[in-house]
């Protein structure tokens, strides 16, 4: 997206986020860029703008969005925040996971509700477990890619984005492979998408990566309480999946928060420091080249912007990465009560 305005001044401006390349044909991208699937949770339009603002000020300049995403509005809403702001971006979007039309109608009622969700970390469980629900089975064929790209564009008001992904696929979903192949790379040579790839919600879905050969970017979930499991070279995201279970356990475990505190320097529930072990240890991950950061709130843009500025000591992120890994079993069992 090229520039047209002068960029957005939110006050929000922190270091920036290091380009890195991640492909043969020279795509370049921030090594932390921003998430916006929760972007809808906001209630207005201006919290918003002023949200996509502030994540370029901050030097957040890759937004990876879904056709889904708030129920198939955030792609506009993106579109907007960003044609105002007129800064040089790059974008990624998926296609595969449509919205059923039992949904759509939910759609007025979605910030409220998001905002309900977020408070209760059982709530949202219970509504992922039970979100297959709310959409139709999956098929990823060439008539579904091509629809869900044009409309991506559409709403997006781009003449191009730079990935298209499918959207987390699973062994026992439908992948026209052939024709899919040929299907994104004439998007690429008629300049429609610079690349495109895979988006997987679990390490258990790579298995699907030798289904679609070509397939060259890949972007994978990552939570620091998984079990160590080898991973493909991968865009990281859901890098603050953690962050609830752990904070709740020091919160009801003095004496863990007293140890952790200790070997870390510092209270990891306070300043956000527990957000930026998470991302930091994240990017330390030998087969994490960039990860996706996300959030609603303008205040915590600044720590991506610690992180890149090196604000974490290398003992510090070792401590945590210890601690964590000593207490695991525990902060998961508590988590799953």
């Amino acid at each position: 997206m090229s520039a047209r305005a002068p960029i957005c001044e939110t006050g929000a401006a922190v270091s920036a986020s290091p380009p890195v390349r991640l492909d043969d044909a020279g795509l370049v991208i921030s090594r932390v860029g921003f998430g916006c699937a929760s972007l809808m949770r906001l209630p207005s339009a201006r919290q918003r703008r002023d949200l996509i603002a502030a994540a370029v000020d901050a030097g957040l300049t890759h937004f990876d969005v879904a056709r889904m995403y708030g129920l198939g509005a955030a792609e506009a809403e993106l579109g907007r925040a960003l044609r105002a702001c007129g800064q040089d971006v790059t974008i990624a979007t998926k296609f595969g996971i449509e919205v059923s039309a039992k949904m759509r109608w939910l759609r007025p009622l979605q910030a409220p509700a998001r905002a309900l969700l977020s408070r209760s970390t059982a709530t949202r469980t219970a509504v992922r477990n039970q979100r297959e629900r709310f959409v139709a089975p999956r098929v990823y064929d060439v008539a579904k890619a091509r629809a869900s790209l044009d409309t991506s564009l559409r709403k997006l008001a781009v003449d191009h984005v730079d990935i298209l992904f499918l959207h987390d696929p699973r062994p026992q979903d439908e992948i026209d492979s052939a024709a899919l192949s040929a299907f994104l790379e004439e998007a690429r040579a008629a300049g429609k998408i610079r690349a495109w790839g895979m988006s997987l919600d679990h390490v258990s879905g790579t298995e699907v990566l030798s289904r679609l050969p070509g397939a060259g970017i890949v972007q994978l979930r990552h939570d620091m309480l998984d079990d160590p499991t080898p991973r493909p070279k991968s865009i990281a995201f859901g890098v603050l999946s953690a962050h609830a279970s752990v904070s709740r356990w020091l919160s009801q475990s003095p004496e863990a928060r007293r140890r952790w505190t200790t070997a870390i320097g510092a209270d990891p529930l306070e300043d956000d420091l527990l957000a930026k072990l998470l991302l930091a240890g994240t990017l330390t991950e030998r087969n994490v080249v960039a990860c996706l950061y996300s959030t609603t709130q303008v205040r915590r843009l600044a720590v991506p912007g610690a992180v890149m500025s090196s604000s974490l000591s290398p003992g510090q992120l070792d401590a945590f990465t210890r601690c964590l890994d000593d207490e695991r079993s525990a902060i998961t069992g508590l988590a799953a009560r």
